[in-house]
């Protein structure tokens, strides 16, 4: 996630926690933690260049649903219809967009993820999408869909994962990517 080289012992050291004790990070001698600040800014600037703010409210998006109240922001995936499954390129990209805009907010102190509807928290993939994906293409979306777990797992803040029904495939890999999973007595967990 942060990649350090390690300065001489001489160095001050200093250790900042993230909420919950989820993540700890070391930032080594004020320069070091001067650039990693700047890396962080960068994430900001970045959603500020697109035009994207995460403030109080709903905030719009195709497959996605972000609403933030108070210190906690929640991601839910919209497609109840479909049980949640995800459109490949669509909504994977629009989670990873939401993720990095909450990084950013530093009022944001927690980020729930969850799915529309009582059915199901996410069904994986929309096999409708894809029936018809060249394999050599449907394997670099295999891949580049590892950047959703990634992005999840490497958050600033904990995402915890509500599991509202049935959670299979990608929607699994989704919930156990994030740092705490709460189910409801009828969610179904599967690969």
């Amino acid at each position: 996630f942060l990649h350090c080289i390690l300065p001489p012992p001489s160095h001050h050291v200093r250790k900042r926690q993230f909420v919950g004790g989820a993540r700890t990070r070391v930032l080594f001698s004020n320069h070091t933690a001067h650039k990693l600040q700047v890396k962080e800014r960068g994430r900001a600037s970045r959603a500020a260049r697109q035009g994207q703010r995460i403030g109080h409210g709903m905030h719009k998006f195709e497959d996605v649903i972000v609403e933030t109240t108070g210190p906690v922001a929640e991601i839910r995936i919209n497609r109840p219809d479909r049980l949640n499954a995800l459109r490949m390129t669509i909504t994977d990209r629009e989670i990873i967009r939401a993720l990095d805009l909450l990084a950013a907010d530093d009022a944001v102190r927690a980020i729930i993820l969850t799915g529309a509807g009582e059915r199901a928290f996410c069904t994986g993939w929309d096999m409708e999408e894809i029936e018809d994906t060249p394999l050599d293409r449907l394997e670099a979306l295999v891949r580049s869909n590892l950047e959703l777990f990634f992005t999840i797992w490497h958050q600033r803040q904990p995402v915890i994962a509500a599991l509202n029904g049935y959670a299979v495939g990608t929607g699994s890999g989704m919930a156990l990517a994030c740092d705490l999973a709460v189910a409801a007595e009828h969610a179904r967990l599967g690969e």
